[in-house]
């Protein structure tokens, strides 16, 4: 039995292959509109990575100085910076540290009146 061809709402056939006029409609967006798409498929496509941020305290050596550790996951290093930048340092930690999942120190930063 034979399907017939009939027209779809939008004016195409409803049966058998779009157009390619048709599929590509990034061409009939703008520059900054294709521009923003892409930030958005980049974005999208990046998965978030976690870091670690060590609270130390000034008065011992590096690896004994840590008072306090917690994880966040962020798309990269500066943006776990800023994460790590906005609260207070708890009390007792004078510095700041942000490491990347391969031990690496990726920011750094002391309290002003450490």
């Amino acid at each position: 039995m034979r399907v017939p061809k009939r027209e779809s709402p939008l004016g195409r056939r409803a049966n058998g292959p779009t157009p390619k006029s048709d599929r590509n409609f990034l061409v009939r967006l703008t520059a900054e509109e294709r521009k923003e798409i892409a930030e958005i498929v980049r974005l999208l496509a990046e998965r978030p990575r976690q870091f670690r941020l060590q609270f130390l305290s000034g008065d011992a050596p590096a690896d004994e100085a840590i008072r306090d550790e917690m994880s966040v996951w962020a798309l990269d290093a500066s943006t776990a910076a800023s994460i790590a930048a906005e609260p207070p340092l708890p009390e007792g930690a004078t510095r700041l540290r942000v490491v990347d999942s391969d031990g690496r120190t990726v920011f750094e930063r002391e309290t002003a009146d450490a």
